[in-house]
């Protein structure tokens, strides 16, 4: 295996050098896309979570108009991606094409569980319809009849309490109406629910062992860099991270961020991204809006200075600057239009 080691401090003026380091790094991680370890990342381990009562929960997806961020997916280069959240991932895994692995990040144990389950249920559904009734209208019988069908001892068994859970946190819960409506136009063009494409390409990757949920606090430093180690292990470039809101001060902030960045630079290309999102209380774009940076770009600025024009005063407030916004390297991308309209094959019959 090449060595991946590549300086972090001091970087203007030695642009060539960094770009070079990053070349040999990227020589050994393509060689390898084709031979991906049988499980992956499945020698990484991290403590349990402890859960404590949170102000703020993301499990219900909330990303209005995903499809915007589509311009961006479409830059991804060939590797792993990792995101927050729940719905957020899957549709990121969906609608980027060169994306080869998932990776599942969160802090949260409910969304770890959510995104545990949910990963189960793809894997136990023989169709996209079947997985619409197992999630919407599924009871523990035809549950238990999948699993008897479907045994899979890499994955955790679901049981009564799961899917008890399962009812009451997303069947039930009024966030998720939005997503689970086929008719919707926020999620009409993305919901892989009602997409046959979008979910095939999901349940392929679920059955290939492609998906991996992780349960940690990003400002987990010594283990985030664990997880990073392992990726160089298994020779797999980090080729985006979709941290959506993640920057902002009552989260994790920029300058933590920035730490983040920095490890993630030892499995990266020049053209990973680093995608982020701010909430949609702006004119120009309603819904959440999506920017992002690649990593070559941050080789040669401060993430911090990229931020800063985007400060505002919480709570729910609007940013004074939103040029940014739909945006790669401060570069504007095109807004796509809703082009795959939903058509009656797309839609749940009744169950």
């Amino acid at each position: 295996m090449l060595p991946c080691v590549m300086s972090l401090g001091n970087r203007r003026g030695k642009g060539q050098l960094i770009h070079l380091s990053r070349h040999l790094c990227i020589l050994s991680l393509v060689l390898a896309t084709a031979c991906y370890a049988d499980e992956f990342l499945g020698a990484f381990r991290t403590p349990r979570l402890h859960d404590y009562v949170r102000r703020v929960r993301f499990m219900v997806p909330n990303e209005r108009y995903p499809e915007r961020a589509i311009p961006i997916y479409s830059k991804i280069p060939r590797g792993v991606c990792l995101s927050v959240g729940t719905e957020r991932a899957f549709m990121l895994y969906a609608l980027a094409k060169n994306c080869t692995h998932l990776i599942l990040l969160d802090s949260d144990p409910m969304v770890v569980r959510l995104n545990d389950i949910n990963i189960r249920l793809i894997d136990l559904a023989a169709s996209r319809l079947d997985y619409v009734h197992l999630r919407l209208n599924g009871t523990w019988a035809d549950w238990k009849i999948r699993i008897a069908e479907n045994p899979r001892k890499d994955l955790p068994p679901l049981t009564l309490d799961d899917w008890y859970w399962w009812r009451n946190m997303v069947r039930e819960e009024s966030g998720f109406r939005r997503f689970h409506q086929p008719s919707n136009g926020e999620f009409a063009n993305v919901n892989y629910l009602y997409r046959d494409d979008l979910y095939d390409r999901i349940a392929t990757g679920v059955q290939q062992r492609r998906f991996k949920t992780i349960g940690m606090d990003l400002t987990d430093f010594l283990n985030f860099s664990r997880l990073i180690q392992q990726l160089r292990t298994e020779n797999l470039a980090l080729a985006a991270a979709d941290l959506s809101n993640v920057w902002w001060k009552s989260l994790v902030g920029a300058t933590n961020l920035e730490k983040i960045v920095a490890r993630m630079k030892l499995v990266t290309y020049e053209k990973s991204l680093l995608i982020l999102t701010d909430r949609g209380y702006h004119r120009r774009f309603p819904g959440l809006s999506y920017f992002a940076f690649s990593m070559g770009f941050l080789d040669m600025h401060s993430l911090s200075s990229q931020l800063a024009p985007l400060t505002f005063k919480e709570p729910y407030a609007e940013s004074s600057d939103d040029s940014i916004f739909n945006t790669i390297d401060g570069q504007s991308t095109e807004i796509p239009h809703c082009s795959v309209p939903v058509t009656r094959e797309h839609l749940v019959p009744s169950l």
